[in-house]
Parts: C-alpha cells; sequence; structure tokens
C-alpha cells in the first residue's frame, strides 16, 4: 500500500525491524519498567508539592521548639549560645592537625590494645606463677590489702587520719616545746647536784647487765624451774604473810612444855605436816641435783 504515492513505513525493511523490536520481550519489559519508573517519579512529585505547601508550618513548628528549648535551657541556668561556642571551640582544636596526629596515635594504640592487653595477662600469669612456687598466694594479698584499704577509707578512720595529720602539722611545735622542757629539766636537776650523763652511763651499764642475765642459762633454768608454779606462789604467798603477822605481832618464848601442849592444836599439826612434807621432797630433790652433775661431770 500506497500514501501519496510512497510505499507504507511497515511494508519497508525498516519499518518491518523496528516493529520486531518494539514487539520484542526485551522491549516490553524495558517499557513497563519506564512506566513504573515514571509513576514513582510522579509520586515523589506530589509528596515534594505536597511537603512545599506544608514547608512555612514545618518550619514555624520547628522554631517554636527550639524557642522552647531555649526558654527551658535559660530557666535551668544553660547558656546555649555558650554551650554552642565551647562546642565549635572544641571541635575546633580536634580539628587542628597536632590534635589529628594524636588522635591517630591512639588509634593506632587502641589498634595494639589486645595485643598489649595479652602480653600483660601472660605476665600477670607468669607473676602468679612464680608467686605460688615461692608459697605467696596473691589472691589472699589481694583479699588482705582489699581489706585494709577498705578499714582505711572508712569514715572513722579517715577522721583518725585526719586528727593524726594535723597532730604532725604541729609536731615540729610538740618537739621543740618538748626539747625546751628538757633542758629545763636537765638544768633543774644539774642544780641539784645530780649527773644526769654517769646515770645514764649507769644506767646503760644496768640494762646491759640486764640483758646478759635474761639471755643466759641460768635465767632460762629459772624461767622453766616449778619457782613461777602458781601453786608455788600461793605457798610464798603463805609464807610472807605467816611472817608478816609474826612481825606484827612478836612470838613469845615457849619452853619444852609449851611445844608438847601446841602439838594438840590442829593449825600446829598442819604446820609441822608441812615442814615433814618440805624435808622429804627438799632431800629427794638434792639427790637428783647430786645425781644429775655426777652424770654430766661424767660425759665431760
Amino acid at each position: 500500500m500506497k500514501v501519496n504515492g510512497n510505499p507504507d513505513w511497515t511494508e519497508t525493511q525498516a519499518g518491518q525491524q523496528l516493529q520486531e523490536r518494539l514487539t520484542s520481550e526485551k522491549t516490553l519489559k524495558a517499557l513497563d519498567h519506564l512506566l513504573q519508573r515514571i509513576d514513582t517519579l510522579e509520586k515523589g512529585v506530589e509528596r515534594l508539592n505536597t511537603l512545599l505547601e506544608q514547608g512555612p508550618g514545618l518550619v514555624s513548628m520547628a522554631v517554636d521548639t527550639v524557642d522552647d528549648t531555649y526558654r527551658q535551657a535559660a530557666q535551668q541556668g544553660v547558656d546555649i549560645n555558650e554551650r554552642l561556642a565551647n562546642a565549635l571551640h572544641m571541635a575546633e582544636k580536634l580539628t587542628s592537625p597536632e590534635m589529628v596526629e594524636r588522635l591517630d596515635g591512639l588509634l593506632k594504640f587502641a589498634d595494639q590494645a589486645p595485643g598489649i592487653a595479652s602480653m600483660m595477662m601472660d605476665m600477670a600469669d607468669d607473676g602468679f606463677r612464680q608467686a605460688a612456687a615461692h608459697g605467696i598466694d596473691i589472691e589472699q594479698r589481694l583479699g588482705a590489702a582489699l581489706q585494709l584499704a577498705e578499714q582505711l577509707t572508712a569514715p572513722e578512720m579517715i577522721e583518725q587520719l585526719s586528727s593524726l595529720l594535723k597532730l604532725a602539722k604541729q609536731a615540729p611545735g610538740i618537739m621543740a616545746m618538748a626539747v625546751d622542757v628538757m633542758d629545763e629539766g636537765y638544768r633543774s636537776v644539774s642544780g641539784n647536784g645530780l649527773d644526769l650523763a654517769a646515770l645514764s652511763q649507769k644506767g646503760i651499764t644496768v640494762a646491759k647487765r640486764t640483758a646478759d642475765l635474761v639471755d643466759s642459762e641460768e635465767f632460762d633454768a629459772l624461767l622453766h624451774s616449778d619457782l613461777f608454779n602458781p601453786k608455788t606462789l600461793d605457798v610464798l604467798s603463805v609464807v610472807s604473810g605467816a611472817l608478816t603477822q609474826c612481825r606484827m605481832d612478836p612470838p613469845k618464848r615457849a619452853g619444852v612444855f609449851k611445844l608438847l601442849g601446841a602439838m594438840r592444836d590442829p593449825e600446829i599439826q598442819k604446820s609441822l605436816g608441812f615442814l615433814l612434807s618440805f624435808g622429804r621432797n627438799f632431800g629427794r630433790l638434792c639427790n637428783e641435783v647430786i645425781e644429775r652433775e655426777l652424770q654430766n661431770n661424767k660425759k665431760q
């Protein structure tokens, strides 16, 4: 078919190729996808138009919200402008070249932190093992340290430590006053004819001899003897009391007949029984001491 003396475009080779491309499945899918995009674009334009229409109201609401926030902050004593200025100043410092370099170093250190922490844990484990090998219980020591820290940080302990610190501040004055008192005492004693240097020397001599005595075998034997036995001390107390009574009430002279008459007195009988028992035990212990000395001489 010809139009105006020209053949129909659908009968031409180019027209047929165009019809084939338009009717191909790929072209139809592309056209459908394009139409969907156009619909989405239309919806976006409609939403944008709606937002533009509501824009002044939204801006006004946002401004009201900001104003209300400013008022609330001002009522609480917070200066927003000052805070923003400080924030900008801080941002300026944080973005300075030297600060960026430091932060970069910190980031590198943070990257190495796991390895460093692992190395520290290995060192701590090795320290625990070495302490355990030497019989040291680290957990017990830490527990004791925590308990001590808890006691030191208690309110009453802090009050006592505060008093000690105050006393420490006054210590120089107290020491000076004590030295003055000692000097005054020394001058007063010297004025009475006492030689404190000689007395001090004698005191040192007495202390040295006392130390030698305490360190001797005789003193050790005395400590392990029955002299400090509670029963022995009771007997000595009784003897001391009896001597005191005799001193306060001096005894009168007594003859044989009075002695025979006193034998019927229960107290006299107990005293004689005590003397007999004492003599028996004293003789036995003397024999033991003599035999022990003989055996020591034979060993030597």
